[in-house]
């Protein structure tokens, strides 16, 4: 979610933002991964979290067919869905949301949010 908030606020002329989940049969067993898709300019976006500078510009995909634009990340696809996140186009980021402050590397927080207390006994 932080990726598509710091996404439209770059871009605000992103249309039919979802979460693409895929999954692959490995000998290990069944492994998933999410991404962020998006359209732009009539062309599917795909942001990967493990790689957020880059922007995946995916061709002739059904951009309504999870497993068609899973297909274009990886040719081993068994299966994928989408989570629509058109009702946020519209909000701004609230207190709680997370953000992706620009610069920093992954797990890179300089100034982490200050936690509020829960209420209770505290020992001092």
């Amino acid at each position: 979610m932080a990726l598509f908030f710091q996404r439209i606020a770059c871009d605000p002329r992103i249309e039919n933002p979802k979460l693409l989940s895929y999954y692959v049969t490995l000998p290990g067993g069944t492994h998933g991964h999410t991404v962020l898709q998006y359209t732009l300019g009539g062309r599917i976006q795909i942001v990967d979290p493990d790689r957020p500078a880059s922007t995946l510009r995916v061709r002739y995909a059904d951009e309504d067919d999870a497993k068609s634009v899973a297909d274009w990340i990886r040719g081993d696809v068994t299966k994928a869905r989408q989570l629509p996140l058109e009702e946020f186009l519209d909000r701004a980021p609230g207190r709680y949301y997370a953000r992706v402050p620009s610069g920093l590397a992954k797990n890179d927080d300089p100034n982490p949010p200050e936690q509020p207390r829960p209420p209770g006994n505290s020992r001092s």
